[in-house]
């Protein structure tokens, strides 16, 4: 019994030694940087029970002691200034309003770290432990991307970016080539969870809508148990 509590308790230091390994070399980083021109207002600040979507997405990332904001030049400096008091790194997009790519590239420009976990801010129903799940698997297997393909549709957010993609990164902008789903598919280093990898944390269709809409809004409400009015 003494040899199999040894060896647990040493896979249990192991596990531990990686997990803070990982911690002090991987931020998390809510992208917050968009116009939400389909929605009409700044979807940041919409509530759901209570909690703002700013709010809920840094819920996605807190296990990561070191948080990253992207945020466009248009956020007040209060607020800017309240998150900074909260230990939030505030980065803001090089190019406004140019989609999550230029956030993407915006944080690794300036970062210290080795990879970034980014989340959308708009995409309330993404488990923590999913985000947790994405960097380990970049971070063990040195990837570049690692985000998910189900069938012939991406999903490019969530997604695990290691530093090293940031010049891959500028020249598609540079070229005016935008798209995060295109840029993921061109990268030679990728790796795409499959629905397998996806299933144990909740229905693919649901954890990955997001909100455009104030139908989206409503409909993403009921499944936090909020009905709508």
């Amino acid at each position: 019994m003494s040899g199999i509590k040894s060896g647990f308790q040493v896979g249990l230091r192991k596990e531990e030694n990686e997990e803070n390994l990982i911690n002090d070399s991987v931020a998390g980083a809510v992208l917050a940087g968009g116009r939400s021109k389909r929605f009409g207002n700044d979807k940041r600040f919409l509530k759901i029970g209570g909690k703002t979507l700013l709010e809920i997405s840094f819920e996605k990332i807190k296990n990561f002691k070191n948080k990253v904001i992207v945020v466009d030049r248009h956020l007040t400096d209060e607020k800017i200034e309240k998150l900074r008091s909260e230990g939030v790194q505030v980065v803001r997009d090089v190019l406004d309003y140019m989609g999550p790519a230029v956030g993407i590239y915006s944080a690794l420009k300036i970062t210290q770290f080795d990879g970034i976990v980014f989340v959308a801010v708009d995409m309330p129903l993404v488990p923590p432990h999913f985000v947790d799940f994405l960097v380990k698997v970049g971070y063990k297997l040195r990837t570049s991307f690692v985000a998910t393909r189900i069938g012939r549709i991406i999903y490019p957010l969530p997604c695990y970016v290691p530093k090293s993609e940031i010049e891959d990164i500028e020249k598609s902008i540079e070229k005016k080539e935008l798209s995060l789903k295109s840029i993921i598919e061109n990268s030679k280093r990728k790796i795409f969870l499959g629905e397998k990898d996806i299933e144990k944390f909740g229905e693919p269709q649901i954890i990955f809508m997001n909100i455009n809409t104030y139908e989206d809004y409503e409909n993403i409400k009921r499944f936090f148990g909020i009905e709508s009015g």
